[in-house]
């Protein structure tokens, strides 16, 4: 009797150790001999027109002469190991590229052998000339095909070129990411659909003529503190998302004539890496300097505390996000501040009539 039951009790626990294996995020391999899984991604797309022209922001996924996408895709197991690439150079006909444009673009991936949950990896626009990527980013296929495991693909960092003006250029292409859960049924089937973010944000100044008149601003500076780290994660990460020792910018601008009630914007292309504020006494705070001159009158304004309009501290600045600075003189000559971080991707196109 005694016997009898042990067998039962061994029989059990070998059903559940199965079950428990059956629970792994990816399981064993089907009778399906190919997978059909479709990652598609959307981005923002340049957004103002001007006549017949066009202003980019950067936001768009950049497409070559003949619709192919400068895009690299990762997909990651439980385990960590990638198991699929875009493109994949050993077996092209492993992965199809369903459609593509500046704001969508869908791969299909025949090559995906388990059902389960895998992390999918992406990067868009970091094509340079075939041998530099942009900001230290993977530079072609080979490059991105070399990144075996997530945790290589984590540990990648864009570095700040400096005063480089041709690599902090928006032009048509800006380095774009984006980091998702991908689930694969039991018949190797599965999609999910990604936003494309940049990897950077960036910094405005815009000033407002509250006057009856028309004002000539000159010798105007604009100094941020430890808010342009040298370096940034090029996935976004959970918690803290910035890394390295952060430096103040400076944007400059020497004259600019502003009409009553008009508003202009002296700076908008500042491009930073993922920042968190320094800690200071009252906390977690940025600072800003600004000075200029209305007419031949000197104004400066030291150590102004960043916060929004609630009087709450703007404690980081994220990748995709921008931060707007507004001044305004009113008709006493009084100069009021405002600051402001909003989303930099617009999807909707805003149209400008002249």
């Amino acid at each position: 009797m005694m016997k009898k039951v042990r067998l039962i009790l061994l029989a059990m626990a070998m059903i559940l150790a199965a079950g428990v294996s059956c629970r792994k995020q990816e399981r064993e391999k089907t009778d399906v001999t190919q997978s059909d899984v479709v990652i598609s991604f959307s981005s923002a797309v340049p957004v103002t027109r001007a006549g017949n022209g066009v202003v980019a922001d950067g936001g768009g996924i950049f497409l070559d002469g003949s619709d192919n996408p400068d895009l690299y895709i990762a997909i990651v197991n439980y385990q960590g190991n990638v198991v699929a690439t875009y493109p994949d150079t050993a077996n092209p006909d492993d992965v199809e590229k369903v459609d593509a444009s500046t704001t969508q673009v869908s791969i299909r991936f025949k090559n995906i052998s388990n059902p389960g949950e895998y992390t999918v990896y992406a990067l868009a626009n970091t094509y340079v000339n075939g041998s530099e990527g942009i900001w230290g980013a993977p530079a072609n296929a080979s490059e991105w095909e070399a990144l075996t495991t997530a945790s290589a693909l984590d540990a990648l960092v864009l570095t700040d070129p400096g005063d480089d003006p041709m690599k902090l250029t928006i032009t048509d292409r800006m380095p774009l990411s984006a980091k998702g859960t991908l689930t694969i049924s039991e018949n190797l089937n599965g999609h999910v659909e990604l936003e494309m973010l940049r990897c950077v944000g960036k910094v405005g100044f815009k000033f407002k003529n509250e006057t009856n008149a028309t004002i000539t601003l000159t010798n105007c500076i604009v100094e941020i503190e430890k808010i342009r780290p040298t370096k940034g994660y090029l996935f976004p990460r959970s918690g803290v998302d910035s890394i390295g020792t952060a430096r103040s910018i400076s944007l400059n601008k020497e004259s600019v004539e502003i009409a009553s009630g008009a508003e202009t914007q002296l700076y908008d292309m500042q491009l930073v890496f993922p920042s968190v504020a320094p800690e200071r006494a009252v906390g977690s705070r940025y600072f800003c300097n600004i000075s200029f001159e209305v007419g031949d009158v000197p104004r400066s304004f030291t150590a102004l505390p960043i916060h929004d309009k609630m009087s709450q501290d703007i404690q980081s600045l994220g990748r995709n996000q921008y931060l707007q600075i507004e001044t305004r003189i009113n008709q006493g000559n009084d100069i009021s501040f405002n600051f402001e971080v909003i989303d930099w991707t617009r999807k909707q196109e805003e149209i400008i009539f002249h």
